[in-house]
């Protein structure tokens, strides 16, 4: 069994980030914006991201409202309210209400929920919902899904919350149902655990959505406004198994599949936190290799008959780490993969444990570029991570290529969309390259450009689950710099590929490295 051991959801260390440095990998269309200002237009895919209350504190390089892509986002749920007494409560009074961000000291737009508003007006199709629970919130959940009574309090309360702070909706984060643990006051102070947990709350997960489904439906016919209901739920086959998906689907707008965090420091092996596809290499048990990816558990969800759309798949905007790492993995191509490890690396936004915890414009700012460590992609499961043997430090962590390949997952599996978790570590530090990447790529269809001056990654051995076709004599090889259109053939390393999208060739676009313009 994974266990999830998030130390970045509810955590407000303020620990200073690292120094931003050149970048390697630049997007496509990065200043790309929606037709009018309020638009966002992307095909029908929802783009759902993860605001910190924290965020706008040092440890996060004072990452604000304002400084969300408005113009290319459809959701953003502000993480996190609490539960107290039963009811749906404010968890950081100054971040949400009082900070001033150069207002009047009489302005309406101060704090977080202020700015929301201000900007909602200049954004009104991109809808806010307020995120309850997180990792380090979920101790009010038993009591509060309890009882019917306890659940219309609940319910009730939530209501009385949107309407006052004037969010489209709720996001349930209940982390997780039946699962019992005691907070680790080690990691951060504020973290409740969730010690109540048993196997009932397996029936009154199900319970609580269906009555905040019937209240928010009741006060969107009084207010003549849609209030969205979504969930944000575990993607392991145990999470999934201990809840009711094919009962509770019904009552949510859609449901935010946690894609990561599928592997960590709690192991003593190294592995991707949010691999695409399993690696047949994997020497893990048969249960955590064939269902530990994102395939996986997207089909997991699909078996209990919920719609496809319905569906969003997780991204991570952040890295998990080890240190100890010694060479001894199973892959020779991918050395630091699937080997020893002793213990969680120190990330920039670890709170009093170490887990690896990093944002993405660290890793992308300062690790790439650090010449002790190299980066690595597995062909197999289409995400990067990087190793420095010299260090014994390996971290797994999503990129834009890697974004790329969930992307072009979600449209050809005909999923709901993705959700990030969270926008304040994307590159660089305020920016939105990452997001960029999801937004070019629902809206324009666009990959991330790779910059010609990185190096490629090394040759991988080939994937048994994929036979080498032989190569067709008229079949030329593929090249830089030549136009491809979609159903055009090329060799490449002994192998016949076929365009999927067309495109100019880069230096790193190569069948091998880009699997979504190929196949």
């Amino acid at each position: 069994m994974i266990k999830r051991k998030n130390s970045l959801k509810g955590n407000c260390a303020k620990v200073l980030a690292g120094v931003l440095g050149v970048m390697m990998i630049i997007p496509i269309n990065c200043t790309a914006k929606a037709e009018t200002k309020g638009e966002v237009d992307t095909n029908s895919k929802r783009i759902v991201t993860y605001f910190p209350e924290w965020g706008i504190y040092p440890g996060h390089n004072g990452y604000e409202v304002s400084d969300i892509p408005w113009d290319k986002v459809t959701h953003v749920n502000y993480a996190f309210a609490t539960i107290k007494d039963g009811k749906v409560a404010i968890f950081d009074n100054f971040a949400a209400t009082e900070k001033s961000f150069g207002e009047k000291w009489d302005s309406p737009y101060k704090g977080n929920y202020g700015q929301i508003k201000k900007f909602k007006q200049q954004h009104p199709n991109t809808k806010v919902l307020i995120s309850v629970g997180g990792w380090s919130q979920s101790g009010g959940f038993h009591d509060a899904a309890a009882t019917e009574q306890s659940r219309k309090v609940f319910a009730d309360s939530a209501v009385e919350f949107i309407r006052t702070w004037g969010f489209d909706g709720v996001d349930i984060d209940w982390e997780y149902p039946t699962f019992k643990r005691d907070g680790d006051k080690v990691d951060n102070p504020n973290d409740q655990g969730t010690p109540k947990a048993d196997e009932s709350e397996k029936q009154t997960f199900t319970l609580l959505l269906k009555s905040l489904r019937e209240s928010l439906d009741s006060a969107s016919k009084t207010d003549n406004k849609k209030y969205q209901l979504t969930a944000a739920v575990g993607c392991g086959q145990d999470k999934i198994e201990k809840t009711e998906p094919d009962k509770y689907a019904q009552y949510l707008d859609f449901i935010n599949v946690m894609t990561y965090d599928m592997r960590g420091a709690w192991e003593n092996k190294t592995g991707h936190q949010s691999p695409l596809y399993k690696n047949p290499y994997d020497p893990s048990s048969p249960l955590i290799k064939e269902n530990y990816n994102v395939d996986a558990a997207m089909k997991k969800f699909e078996s209990y008959g919920i719609s496809k759309n319905k569906l969003i798949v997780g991204s991570p905007y952040y890295s998990r780490g080890w240190t100890g790492v010694k060479n001894d993995g199973p892959i020779k191509d991918l050395p630091g993969l699937f080997a020893t490890a002793t213990g969680g690396a120190k990330g920039i936004w670890d709170g009093g444990r170490a887990a690896g915890n990093h944002p993405f414009y660290y890793l992308k700012s300062t690790l790439e570029n650090d010449p002790s460590f190299k980066k690595y992609r597995d062909p197999y499961s289409k995400v990067p991570y990087l190793y420095s043997e010299s260090k014994g430090e390996m971290y797994t962590y999503e990129d834009e290529i890697s974004l790329w390949e969930k992307v072009s997952y979600v449209k050809q599996n005909n999923y709901g969309g993705i959700i990030a978790w969270e926008l304040s570590g994307d590159y660089p530090s305020k920016g939105s390259t990452l997001t960029d990447v999801i937004y070019n790529g629902f809206k324009n269809n666009l990959p991330p450009v790779v910059d010609p001056g990185k190096p490629t990654d090394p040759t991988s051995p080939t994937d048994p689950t994929n036979p080498t076709d032989p190569v067709k004599p008229d079949a030329n090889a593929w090249v830089v710099g030549k136009d491809y259109k979609a159903g055009d053939v090329v060799s490449y390393k002994g192998k016949n590929y076929t365009c999927l999208v067309s495109h100019t060739s880069l230096e790193g676009w190569d069948p091998v490295s880009v699997a979504s313009l190929w196949k």
